[in-house]
């Protein structure tokens, strides 16, 4: 006999609860209070139905992320991803009407099992709020680009002028871990660096 067939399988669990319940009813009645009691079979089945639909909806939907993590995520490494993004970050503060005093590459982490990198950068300004600080922001979160504002601390510089100190952390991902040392960005027990 076969075991592979869903029918099968379907059949058997089936037996199984209706056993389990057969002896659960002829057992004497000592269970303390507060206990579980069996679910009948039309509701054991019906759940076991929705967590398999349930499960089938999130594999559809791992597979659908992959495309979208393509396209959100950088291929080349931390080094040479940096000065990109510098330079990125430089159009987007002239187009905003802002002057970046500031802008500090930091340590780029590994990212869960060693499946990528976590690129962050600080960049630091002194500007308008409405529109300049605003648009800069929207500039750099733009959904068709890949740049996150991952920190922001805005605080009044002078309120005669209406203008604020701006410190943010932009951050970028790549799927390149060369070059990257092991970080506190992520789960990173399962990455293996190897020495040569």
């Amino acid at each position: 006999m076969q075991m592979g067939s869903k029918k099968t399988w379907f059949y058997i669990l089936a037996a199984l609860i209706v056993g389990v319940a057969a002896i659960w009813s002829m057992s004497p009645s000592s269970t303390p209070k507060g206990a579980t009691k069996l679910l009948p079979l039309e509701e054991a089945l019906g759940k076991t139905a929705a967590a398999r639909r349930s499960s089938k909806k999130m594999e559809e939907d791992s597979k659908g992320i992959g495309p979208r993590v393509e396209k959100l995520a950088y291929i080349e490494s931390a080094e040479e991803l940096t000065p990109m993004i510098i330079e990125e970050l430089q159009k987007i503060a002239d187009k905003s009407g802002v002057h970046i005093r500031e802008i500090k590459p930091l340590k780029a982490k590994l990212i869960a099992n060693g499946t990528g990198t976590r690129v962050p950068i600080e960049v630091r300004f002194r500007s308008n709020f409405q529109p300049n600080v605003v648009q800069f922001l929207y500039e750099v979160e733009d959904p068709a680009g890949k740049m996150v504002v991952e920190k922001i601390n805005i605080t009044s510089a002078d309120s005669k002028f209406k203008t604020v100190e701006v410190s943010a952390q932009i951050t970028v991902f790549t799927k390149s871990t060369v070059g990257t040392s092991n970080g506190d960005a992520g789960d990173t027990g399962d990455v293996r660096i190897n020495r040569g």
